[in-house]
């Protein structure tokens, strides 16, 4: 007897080792509902289903849920002219989501995007470990498919929690986005880990962010929703300003030196390139630009050095504006955070620690997007740096750098040229070089 009870326990032991607290290995993928109060959300969302006719629905737990509160002003400057729908609740697990997905939520509806933003709370409290989660989330992109076919997915990884950086949280997640990152199939499903434009420069999360270090603040939200924007706009067909291209592979034109009435010495066209040969001036566009997504790609010598400037204006005695900084970190020493190191903008502002930056000989992408007095520096696919021109910080900052003498003129303009460095012959060179006016 003694023997069966035995045997009977190791059975019983063995499949709670199997899964995490216990749980049946379809935990987080078999639709389950929750409390009462619970359920009467889901049925009021199911009323909205039938009442409205989504373009746009977000699915999640209290991050998506946030929206309505924490996030109601952002919500209405990106997403209240877009017929968009709220379908978040806070608390929910993936299973919980697969509930009111094949229960309701999505009925009758084929909106043009879903965002899915969905996870935490499995791995909250060792509910589940990375491998459950995946397949819960798996399951929530499964049941959109099967509620809209027609609908295209924007899945996001999990954002990052927990203050630390080496927070055991941030290693579990981690591999958890790396999971869900291949159900990506860029036709219907797509993917993004924005979870870097929460974070400090060392990684760390702070209480400006998330002030409980897991739920956003307005600001977390303003940079959930510049940080797709590109990418929500792109998946719902809306129209985008056209792109013009800045060079043409071929000639100097569109590009002046500082008096605009001659090609700047120094540059020239170096296979197809636009690119320093020498000492000499820097290249302006003959142009001026507001509002703008810039980007182009670039590669440095060794030891290279050179930056693209934006919004550049005469003030009086020298033409300048803020600074893409172009460098090569590696050889020079720099640290990556730095404030003179590549998509730092120079003596002011420093990018993120992180930042996925290619050795001199290759090629970069840099995207630079200025809309009003709101700053966003991209690195080969990465936001590295945010700022905003004209606040309190962005005056002290001057007041303490070489661009003292300009305050408080430096960065008004609203219009301005581009300029592209030419450093002391440092031999960069540009391709791809376009913008579109927003």
């Amino acid at each position: 007897m003694r023997s069966m009870y035995a045997s009977v326990f190791s059975l019983v032991l063995a499949s709670l080792c199997l899964c995490p607290s216990g749980w049946a290995s379809d935990a987080t993928t078999k639709p389950s509902p929750r409390d009462d109060r619970w359920m009467k959300r889901h049925e009021a969302f199911n009323e909205q289903a039938k009442q409205n006719q989504w373009d746009l629905v977000f699915i999640g737990d209290s991050i998506t849920d946030g929206w309505r509160s924490g996030g109601r002003e952002v919500w209405k400057e990106f997403y209240g002219k877009r017929n968009a729908g709220n379908l978040g609740i806070g608390g929910d697990q993936t299973q919980h989501v697969v509930f009111r997905l094949q229960n309701g939520n999505l009925a009758g509806q084929s909106p043009k995007l879903a965002v899915i933003m969905i996870g935490t709370n499995n791995l909250g409290r060792n509910r589940f470990g990375p491998a459950d989660t995946i397949e819960g989330i798996t399951a929530v992109v499964d049941s959109v498919r099967e509620a809209c076919p027609e609908t295209k997915i924007l899945l996001l990884g999990v954002f990052p929690r927990a203050q630390a950086a080496d927070d055991p949280y941030r290693t579990k997640i981690e591999e958890v986005n790396q999971g869900i990152s291949k159900l990506a199939d860029w036709e219907t499903v797509h993917y993004l880990d924005i979870g870097h434009v929460f974070l400090e420069e060392d990684n760390t999360l702070s209480k400006k962010i998330m002030p409980d270090f897991l739920h956003l603040s307005p600001e977390g939200y303003r940079r959930w929703a510049e940080a797709i924007e590109s990418k929500v706009a792109e998946l719902m067909d809306e129209k985008v300003p056209a792109q013009t291209t800045l060079f043409d592979g071929k000639s100097l034109e569109g590009w002046t030196n500082e008096e605009g009435d001659a090609p700047p010495k120094g540059w020239g066209i170096v296979d197809g390139t636009l690119a320093v040969t020498g000492w000499g001036e820097d290249a302006f566009t003959t142009r001026d630009f507001g509002d703008f997504e810039f980007e182009a790609e670039w590669r440095l010598p060794r030891k290279g050095n050179g930056g693209i400037f934006y919004r550049v204006a005469d003030y009086r005695y020298i033409w300048l504006g803020p600074e893409y900084q172009l460098a090569d970190d590696l050889t020079r020493g720099y640290k990556p955070s730095a404030d003179h190191s590549t998509a730092a903008n120079i003596d002011l502002y420093g990018p993120v620690a992180c930042k996925p930056v290619r050795p001199c000989g290759e090629w970069n992408h840099t995207r630079i997007v200025v809309r009003e007095n709101h700053v966003q520096h991209w690195l080969n696919g990465d936001l590295v740096l945010e700022y905003d021109l004209l606040t309190d910080d962005w005056h002290d900052r001057v007041k303490q750098s070489k661009f003292a003498r300009l305050h408080p003129y430096f960065g008004q303009p609203e219009r301005g040229k581009f300029k592209l460095e030419n450093h002391v012959g440092s031999k960069v060179q540009y391709r791809d070089i376009t913008v579109r006016e927003l």
